[in-house]
């Protein structure tokens, strides 16, 4: 994967600024069916997004795991007999 330099908030700041008024400028031409692609590593250093995406995909696995129902929904019961395992 390629690897970006982080340089500063303060660039990470200016690019949500830039983020905003490009998705303002697609609503605006086409404000039902408008697309706008953004590049995250933009949004931040790099390796924290890393650990950020790891952090959701295990607290999504630990979910599921809980969810022994499949509704969704974790309900006391549920999470006791997982917490106790």
């Amino acid at each position: 994967a390629r690897v970006y330099d982080y340089k500063s908030e303060k660039d990470c700041d200016r690019h949500v600024q830039i983020f905003k008024k490009c998705i303002r400028s697609v609503r605006d031409v086409s404000p039902t069916h408008g697309f706008a692609a953004l590049k995250v590593t933009a949004l931040g250093n790099p390796e924290l997004l890393e650990r950020m995406s790891t952090v959701i995909v295990e607290v999504k696995n630990l979910f599921s795991k809980f969810d022994r129902k499949g509704t969704g929904l974790i309900c006391r019961e549920d999470f006791i007999h997982c917490y106790e395992k």
